[in-house]
């Protein structure tokens, strides 16, 4: 068991010592939008990585602190090689395709991850596959674009990312704090509209791999305290392996 804090957090951890802690999560996660942390968390079916992502847009600038930018559309996502933890990790830009929310993550392999992006309604509810290949070459943003700013007139990634997913799309920004730089988000593709394909419930919370050609989504209803759906999984069969389907169709449904 390791314990990953955010930058300069370590001390407070003192009291713990049977627990190795380190701090190389980026400072500017503590401006996290209220219950919107790090959502989904995935390891490599090799045991190699670590991917974690956040919820949605952070609040920088932090501005009065009520939300994140209007519009934005980044999530920032983190890779930490299991083998090296005594290195900083890597970090991504995400692009959203609106004003969605990203719940779960689910590795493929080391290079590519499923990501569940859906709104808070009906209407939209797409798992994508995204690619952090060499070959796909993501900027890794980790200490360039990591500064954390007061005043809700700095630029900062979240106020630079406001437009949706465009393939390929590079942005400059031009931060307050620190210098310029052209990040080139994780390129992603969709694998599954789970709305096309019969899902009906307002939050597609969870995703999972049960085998290589099986994905299965399940919903949050919140215990039913707001939410009338019920507690129910979704199988889908794919048409081949996971990394290189063409196809999927419903295969059943599981209420739980």
């Amino acid at each position: 068991m390791q314990r990953l804090v955010l930058k300069g957090e370590k001390d407070l951890f003192a009291s713990s010592p049977a627990v190795p802690v380190h701090d190389t999560l980026p400072a500017v996660f503590a401006m996290r939008n209220p219950n919107k942390g790090l959502e989904g968390t995935t390891v490599t079916p090799s045991g190699r990585y670590l991917y974690t992502a956040l919820q949605g847009p952070i609040i920088n600038p932090y501005g009065d602190g009520s939300a994140p930018p209007k519009g934005s559309t980044a999530i920032r996502v983190i890779r930490y090689d299991l083998k090296h933890m005594d290195k900083d990790p890597k970090e991504f830009l995400y692009v959203l395709d609106g004003k969605h929310l990203i719940s779960d993550i689910a590795a493929l392999d080391d290079d590519h991850v499923l990501f569940d992006e859906r709104d808070s309604d009906y209407s939209y509810k797409s798992i994508f596959k995204v690619d952090f290949s060499t070959a796909a070459n993501p900027t890794n943003i980790f200490g360039l674009l990591d500064g954390e700013s007061l005043d809700k007139t700095d630029v900062t990634l979240e106020n630079t990312v406001m437009t949706p997913y465009a393939p390929n799309k590079t942005y400059t920004v031009t931060p307050t704090v620190g210098d310029p730089v052209t990040v080139k988000p994780i390129q992603k593709t969709l694998f599954v509209d789970a709305k096309e394909r019969g899902y009906n419930n307002s939050k597609l919370e969870g995703i999972a791999m049960p085998n290589d050609h099986t994905l299965a989504l399940t919903n949050d209803n919140d215990f039913g305290v707001q939410d009338p759906d019920p507690e129910q999984v979704w199988l889908y069969n794919l048409t081949g392996t996971a990394r290189f389907a063409t196809d999927v169709f419903t295969n059943g449904l599981c209420r739980l």
